[in-house]
């Protein structure tokens, strides 16, 4: 294993899966990523993400949890948005051993929300993630991820008009997702 580590410093990785929102204006979804691992030292890696999806929450609970504000959202449907992420962050992965390996990340992410109803400017947000790699072949590995997400928004647009907050306004969301990685250097 320690001549496959030093020639396998960097994987391209797919993934996919859902989100739920935690009791704030972030609703449900689903979305997927790619990205780059680099790996720095033995136990350490850089990584680059975009990711691609879609959120949702019903208009009743949107309005509920916009509290405070004089802001409400008419209709019945749902409140959707496309979202669309870069993340950047560091690795740790605490144990490596034979085909399994497990580790914790920590990312910095800046992300965007379109859609017809509800559009949000680029928000940074925060993400946490534990994973687990297993090695199918030399160079393929599958995982599974946990992923928890903090940010703030200040303002949205709605139907083309722009609202402030009076204070800023939870968007925290916690994910799970199964993921493929291949190592290309």
């Amino acid at each position: 294993e320690e001549k496959q580590s030093g020639k396998e410093r960097v994987f391209v990785d797919l993934r996919g899966g859902g989100s739920l929102g935690m009791e704030n204006i972030a609703g449900s979804g689903y979305g997927y990523a790619t990205g780059l691992e680099l790996f720095i030292a033995d136990r350490f890696s850089a990584s680059f993400r975009f990711s691609n999806g879609l959120i949702s929450l019903a208009t009743p609970d949107f309005n509920s949890r916009l509290r405070s504000e004089n802001i409400q959202v008419s209709g019945t449907d749902s409140v959707s948005a496309n979202y669309f992420s870069f993340s950047s962050g560091f690795a740790y992965y605490f144990f490596k051993g034979g085909e399994i390996s497990l580790g914790a990340s920590a990312a910095i992410v800046a992300k965007k929300l379109s859609g017809s109803l509800f559009e949000a400017p680029v928000y940074p947000a925060a993400a946490v993630e534990l994973f687990a790699w297993y090695q199918v072949f030399p160079g393929v590995d599958v995982g599974a991820l946990g992923r928890f997400e903090y940010a703030k928004i200040s303002q949205i647009s709605i139907s083309g008009s722009n609202v402030i907050f009076s204070s800023s306004k939870s968007a925290n969301e916690v994910a799970f997702m199964a993921a493929v990685r291949f190592a290309v250097l």
